[in-house]
């Protein structure tokens, strides 16, 4: 029963297609909470086990971060132990919360509070896993929520900005309970048990495809085109200027003829971590706001959007620049661990081991700080402008504060090249930014840098535009 449910729910996740299965992926776990010859103590163990399976699974992604030379760790069966011991713990850490549905037992009508509260407490605990010196401490980590299996049906998408991400987790384990309770009614009466299930089944294969926002949208206010340019660089320890060369200029190349082929662009957005300006600035001995007006033009007002580095403050920021001058910086709250801190579990086994001065050696390259409750928004004549980097995008907490402002476009900015080409990792937030952009009726717009693909989302959650491997910008007129 808890192998079924385990599979059944893995395949409704993203990047596995069968996102259907979501209203049915608990009901063998529910025939076993209900069972009221089994102990307490065994249904708490099987819980467990459910989500343990669930995320030695989902966190097998971890193995794709090696090789670890990125980290400065050139032995392999040395990078291998240690991803595999972070998959194991981290694994086990963040399904932690899952016993909590234990305690339905034959209540089972309890079930959705507590797995919503479950995938609460798993945030959370993800949090504490990778705490250090510049993380923050909170539902930071959506990773594996039920919600995210919601970006295929259109009625979860129109009901998004009603139900969020918790809502979502609610009601799709709410439709759980329904088809156990009328199973179970299948000794009392085997036609009308029948005829539930198949109505029910029926009604909510509408719901995936029929398209609601067709019927019940606004017609939106403003246009405005985006150019987002999508890059391949590779992921490794220290970036020297032969690097920022080749990845500045491909840039450079890319907004240029996305410009020749979209003149009418307003935005151009470029990856996390690019530092295009400042680097082209550098190469070519000319001001930034000199660059800028020769990049965007002057014929009309644009923006150029791109991931940066403050040295002075030693944090990761995004840089909204103006070809009439303004310039804005939002400063990243949520970092990566391992890819921009070290977490203070990693410190703590790096000095029991003697590795004093491979920790030293990291923190110059891969520790920068966080800028804790940063502002996100920033207001432009293309109306208000939100831009969130890598991490931040599975954050529902930095998420609880964007829905407060209203942004009228989000940005994400990801570098997702230590992953070594797997896709798994960008499908996922993908699907995570579909429900995102339903739940606050936002347009997002993504700039990938390796191992995924540019995107622009729609306000309904719907992927208008989206590259390919060798994309080198995309352009989409998105709705505002």
């Amino acid at each position: 029963m808890v192998l079924f449910s385990a599979l059944l729910w893995l395949a409704s996740t993203p990047p596995y297609p069968l996102t259907f299965l979501r209203w049915f992926a608990f009901i063998p776990f529910l025939f076993l909470l209900s069972d009221e010859n089994l102990p307490r103590k065994r249904k708490i163990f099987y819980a467990l086990l459910l989500g343990y399976l669930y995320c030695l699974v989902l966190y097998s992604t971890y193995f794709n971060l090696l090789p670890l030379d990125w980290l400065s760790i050139e032995n392999k069966t040395v990078s291998f132990i240690i991803i595999f011991l972070i998959w194991v713990t981290i694994s086990f850490v963040v399904s932690f919360g899952v016993f909590l549905s234990a305690f339905s037992g034959k209540r089972i009508y309890l079930f959705p509070i507590f797995w919503t509260l479950a995938e609460f407490i798993r945030a959370w605990a993800y949090s504490l896993f990778v705490l250090g010196e510049s993380s923050g401490f909170g539902d930071s980590f959506s990773w594996g929520f039920l919600s995210s299996s919601a970006h295929t049906s259109s009625l979860l998408l129109f009901l998004a900005p009603l139900l969020g991400i918790y809502g979502i987790s609610f009601v799709v384990t709410l439709f759980n309970v329904w088809f156990f309770y009328t199973i179970s009614f299948f000794k009392k009466n085997k036609i009308k048990s029948i005829m539930l299930v198949t109505i029910t089944a029926i009604l909510l294969f509408i719901g995936e495809i029929f398209p609601f926002t067709l019927y019940f949208s606004e017609e939106p206010t403003e246009r405005v085109t985006i150019l987002s340019l999508q890059g391949n660089n590779p992921f490794i320890f220290g970036y020297d200027e032969g690097y920022f060369r080749k990845s500045v200029y491909s840039y450079k190349n890319s907004l240029e003829e996305g410009l020749i082929k979209n003149p009418e662009t307003d935005i151009v957005v470029i990856p996390e971590s690019s530092n295009f300006l400042r680097a082209l600035s550098f190469f070519e001995g000319k001001p930034e706001s000199v660059l800028v007006k020769e990049l965007l033009g002057e014929e009309k007002e644009r923006l150029l959007i791109y991931g940066d580095y403050d040295r002075d403050e030693n944090v990761s920021i995004v840089q909204i620049i103006s070809n009439e001058g303004e310039v804005h910086s939002l400063y990243k709250d949520l970092l990566m661990p391992l890819g921009e801190y070290q977490p203070y579990l990693i410190e703590f086994f790096a000095k029991i081991f003697n590795q004093k001065e491979w920790l030293s050696q990291v923190h110059s390259v891969r520790q920068i700080k966080n800028v804790s409750n940063a502002e996100k928004l920033v207001g432009s004549h293309f109306g208000k402008i939100t831009a969130l980097e890598c991490s931040e995008i599975l954050s529902p907490k930095i998420y609880r504060k964007i829905k407060k402002e209203k942004p009228d476009i989000i940005f994400h900015l990801q570098r997702l090249a230590s992953f070594h080409g797997d896709l798994r990792i960008f499908q996922y937030m993908l699907a995570a930014s579909k429900v995102r952009a339903a739940e606050l009726r936002t347009p997002i717009v993504g700039s990938i840098d390796g191992s995924g693909y540019s995107y622009v989302i729609d306000m309904f959650g719907v992927v208008q535009e989206i590259g390919t491997e060798n994309t080198k910008f995309i352009s989409a007129e998105i709705s505002i």
